[in-house]
This record gives C-alpha cells, sequence and structure tokens, in this order.
C-alpha cells in the first residue's frame, strides 16, 4: 500500500498487520508486523514502538534506508534508465 511507502519516506515506525503483499515485502528491522486477528498483539506493538525509543529509532533508519535503496524516485528512475 502507498501509505507505507509514504510512512518510510517520511519516518513514521510501522506497526503492520501479516496480511497479502504486507508481509510480503517487509521485515522486522522496519516494521512492527502482528497477526491480523490478535488486538492482544496490537495492543503491545503500540506500546512498545511508544515506549521503546531506540526500537523506534532503528525502525525508522531502517525504514527510510530501505524507502531510499528501493521506492525512491532517484532509485526507481535508475532502474528504468538501465533497461
Amino acid at each position: 500500500p502507498r501509505v507505507i511507502t509514504e510512512s518510510f519516506a517520511f519516518g513514521i515506525p510501522i506497526i503492520a498487520t501479516k496480511v497479502g503483499g504486507i508481509k510480503k515485502n517487509l521485515s522486522d528491522s522496519n516494521t512492527y508486523l502482528v497477526n491480523p486477528s490478535s488486538s492482544d498483539e496490537l495492543a503491545n506493538a503500540i506500546n512498545t514502538v511508544l515506549l521503546d525509543t531506540g526500537l523506534r529509532k532503528q525502525m525508522i533508519k531502517n525504514g527510510y534506508e530501505y524507502f531510499k535503496n528501493n521506492l525512491s524516485f532517484e532509485y526507481i528512475s535508475q532502474v528504468i534508465m538501465r533497461e
């Protein structure tokens, strides 16, 4: 989803459910993934990301790096120019 790309670009930590393409394209290093049917996991993830500054900063850093290296306009334009 576009909101994930935008979140990476703007340094917003992501908590998402493990459904569809989300679980396929994201990793634990840049996203906190939870089971879609577990409200307890979702609540725990929100609390963890809010309270653990180090984890939150690392998620933001990793998410931005992922965006820059895989999803940015600069990266996409370089791929297109190579083809």
